[in-house]
């Protein structure tokens, strides 16, 4: 085996044994009432799983309890969101930090949605996933890797062409979800001590206000008024998650729980 296919499988097959193996995080968290006040009740704090990795099992918890396009939208919304923090590090000038979550992320590699996309009908863009990578790991120009980036990203942008608002919206839910048990996990006393998990935190709420955004330009109203009270909701999470490199910061987590609930209680004008 190559060193590249041995990097692939110790950093894909623990993601995907943590799918059937630590369920709790999300459950946990999803379940915890939101208090008045803007924090949780002790009885549902979640805590995070040993070693720092409180939001990896949560994440394909999350995304394995769904089913048919609102799956494929928040695995697409995984992938998304590496490669969104990914570009963004690169754009600030952190070459390293962008090559260290490239490396390091659960969410980064192509044979994760490869088959999801042949099934959902959706065009394969592996030569544009594969260009920007090697252009972050390679160093090259900034100006270089954000085309390649945009390239990737319109192509995950047409994957999604055709999905019902409903399962887009339970994606954006399921993402902000999965971003609050990453913050949680990220964080101790409101300094980030987990800085990869605090950077999925921020793309995933990322990629949920870019979703938002694409379906408030909906012509259909119903659609355009469900995700502008989506995008209503995040708007508190955006003090919660400044920028892909912040290293002190607010750290409630109900924020983003009550953004996610508020997101779901959107979505139901959606529900035939």
């Amino acid at each position: 085996m190559s060193d590249d296919n041995e990097a692939k499988v110790r950093l894909v097959v623990p993601r995907r044994w943590l799918i059937a193996s630590t369920m709790v995080t999300i459950g946990a968290l999803a379940a915890g009432p939101v208090l008045a006040s803007g924090g949780q009740s002790d009885e549902t704090k979640a805590a995070p799983a040993e070693g720092g990795e409180g939001g990896e099992g949560g994440e394909g918890a999350a995304v394995a309890a769904l089913e048919g396009d609102a799956e494929f939208l928040s695995e697409l919304g995984l992938f998304e969101a590496a490669h969104v923090i990914v570009a963004a590090l690169y754009a600030e000038g952190d070459v390293a930090a962008a090559q260290e979550h490239l490396e390091q992320s659960h969410h980064a590699y192509y044979e994760d949605i490869e088959d999801d996309l042949n099934e959902h009908g959706a065009a394969q863009f592996e030569a544009e996933a594969e260009a920007f990578a090697a252009a972050v790991r390679e160093g090259r120009d900034a100006a270089e890797v954000s085309a390649l980036a945009d390239a990737v990203l319109a192509a995950i942008t047409a994957a999604q062409a055709g999905a019902e608002p409903a399962d887009a919206m339970k994606a954006v839910e399921t993402l902000v979800r999965i971003a609050a048990a990453d913050y949680e996990a990220s964080l101790t006393d409101g300094e980030v001590t987990a800085p990869q998990e605090y950077r999925d935190a921020w793309g995933f709420a990322e990629v949920a206000k870019r979703r938002l955004q694409a379906l408030a330009a909906s012509s259909d109203a119903t659609v355009a008024g469900a995700a502008e009270a989506g995008l209503a909701a995040l708007e508190p999470v955006a003090e919660q998650l400044p920028g892909v490199s912040a290293t002190k910061v607010p750290g409630d987590v109900s924020v983003l729980l009550g953004a996610a609930a508020r997101i779901e209680l959107a979505s139901y004008r959606l529900r035939s």
